[in-house]
């Protein structure tokens, strides 16, 4: 569950966003699962091995935000647990909706 106290800022550039994640490998599910601290903490199944946990990082989001997959980039991190997204053709405003509604039903 999200705190409240905590904010998620989202930036807009051009017509993409960009935000914050904290990616957590080796989980049991995939989810993204609220906030922690300014980021969006996603679990992935996926190991960090060779990419793969960043695809399946790529792969959430896009699903979770019903975008494209070549929409959702990492675009700084890749071998960091906390990485910056950019999501293209997407309002900061769908992605706040997408997220309280996580946190009202799960």
């Amino acid at each position: 569950m999200m705190d409240r106290n905590n904010t998620f800022p989202i930036s807009k550039i051009d017509n993409s966003i960009v935000f914050e994640v904290r990616i957590q490998p080796k989980s049991a599910k995939n989810e993204i699962k609220g906030l922690i601290g300014h980021a969006l903490k996603v679990k992935v199944t996926s190991p960090p091995i060779e990419g793969r946990a960043n695809k399946a990082c790529i792969d959430l989001i896009a699903k979770e935000f019903s975008v494209r997959r070549s929409h959702v980039e990492i675009i700084r991190g890749h071998k960091s647990r906390t990485k910056t997204v950019r999501i293209v053709g997407i309002a900061p405003d769908e992605i706040q909706r997408i997220i309280d509604n996580k946190e009202t039903s799960g």
